[in-house]
């Protein structure tokens, strides 16, 4: 999963620390954003503008991430 959406001045230092960043279910199953369980449906807590965007197979440099 790609951690996708805005990177502005409203970003919260979880999302900002994750945007354009690659994982695996498991390794988001482990992410704690400080508000709310589930993070891969949560994203970032309440109101968060950030999605987990599913790549499939897609290999990382596929996608552009570095």
């Amino acid at each position: 999963f790609l951690y996708i959406g805005p990177d502005d001045s409203e970003t919260r230092p979880f999302c900002r620390e994750h945007l354009g960043e690659i994982l695996t279910r498991d390794q988001i199953s482990e992410l704690d954003n400080g508000q709310l369980p589930n993070v891969l449906l949560t994203a970032g807590g309440y109101n968060c503008r950030h999605k987990w965007q599913f790549v499939g197979t897609l290999t990382a440099t596929e996608l552009g991430a570095q």
